[in-house]
């Protein structure tokens, strides 16, 4: 399970190596779950949900943290389970380091408040979520995010469904200056689809 980076250049950006060990959309999630607790030591206020505005008009939740006078900010896309527990607890390690940080709900186009398990019918129901969004509008709100941050430097980082998001913020928009996605599955299929290849 290899990360695939993308940088434009000499970005400063640190944020690769701050990355654990892949950690899968499969049932191996509750083995993770156990060992991973809240990043935050009580040092800083953990995040919270705000509302973003997309470019077509839609409204969409993301889980914000981060010291608000940090230099670097990170998008951290979810897997298909939704920004659920995991997914906000990744986002506060990022915190933890320095970086602003912000997780849009992508599922927010088709269902709100979307905070999967990892059971066979979480799988069912996260897959079935993400073939209802297209990936222009999953663009729209990963550049949501990416305003949201303002004129910092930023990264993009996301996990399986999301990885492959990561690696649309590298090719299909000049929001990043880094790119980092984990396990993203769609990353073949997404390039073929681009270049006419198999």
């Amino acid at each position: 399970q290899d990360t695939v980076l993308l940088r434009r250049g000499r970005t400063g950006l640190g944020f690769v190596g701050l990355l654990h060990p892949a950690q899968v959309d499969d049932f191996g999630h509750a083995a993770i779950l156990r060992g991973c607790n809240a990043a935050n030591k009580g040092e800083r206020a953990m995040g919270q949900f705000i509302t973003l505005n997309a470019q077509d008009g839609h409204t969409l939740s993301a889980w914000q943290t981060g010291p608000a006078d940090a230099r670097v900010g990170i998008v951290v896309i979810q897997e298909i389970f939704g920004v659920n527990n995991h997914m906000r607890n990744m986002c506060e390690k990022f915190a933890d380091q320095g970086y602003a940080v912000i997780a849009p709900a992508l599922f927010d186009r088709t269902t709100r408040g979307v905070e999967l398990g990892y059971t066979a019918d979480d799988v069912k129901a996260g897959r079935d979520l993400r073939g209802t969004l297209s990936d222009h509008q999953v663009m729209l709100d990963v550049e949501a995010a990416a305003n949201a941050l303002g004129s910092r430097k930023l990264g993009i980082v996301g996990y399986c469904f999301g990885g492959t998001v990561g690696w649309w913020g590298a090719t299909r928009t000049n929001k990043f200056a880094a790119a980092n996605g984990w396990y993203g599955g769609g990353v073949a299929v997404a390039s073929g689809k681009r270049s006419g290849g198999d």
